[in-house]
């Protein structure tokens, strides 16, 4: 595929590694997570959960959160990953590293599969969150 990036949780692992992210990235941010939070029914403990890393136990409601977040940031267009939307949003972060954002887009592309939508985002997710902390 021409463009491969990271659902959901790139942007959390981002925002949580960024102490000062842009204001106009938290604002979306926060409008994209209502929507999605309930849309997908998604319990918020369980957002909580994976923001400290821990992925077990995933609801199919928090996979989906992971693809309506995805979708609605921009970064999968037309059933697509879009890398460049995702580097656009996410090079203006303090912490940004171009070394983790090209092994994210190379090393994960094996995740992003699934049953639907959902899961794949989710399993993309989770690979991001791994290289992103390493």
């Amino acid at each position: 595929m021409k463009n491969f990036i990271g659902l959901l949780v790139f942007a959390l692992v981002i925002l949580n590694a960024n102490a000062n992210p842009p204001e106009e990235f938290k604002e979306k941010f926060r409008e994209v997570n209502a929507k999605c939070a309930e849309e997908s029914k998604v319990d918020k403990s369980e957002l909580e959960r994976f923001k400290s890393g821990d992925f077990a136990g995933a609801s199919p409601e928090f996979k989906c959160y992971s693809s309506c977040f995805a979708r609605e940031m921009g970064f999968i267009a037309n059933g697509e990953p879009n890398t460049e939307k995702m580097k656009e949003v996410f090079s203006k972060m303090p912490k940004f590293s171009e070394e983790k954002f090209n092994r994210i887009v190379n090393e994960c592309k094996s995740e992003y599969t699934g049953e639907d939508d959902c899961e794949k985002g989710f399993n993309y997710m989770a690979c991001e969150k791994k290289i992103m902390f390493s």
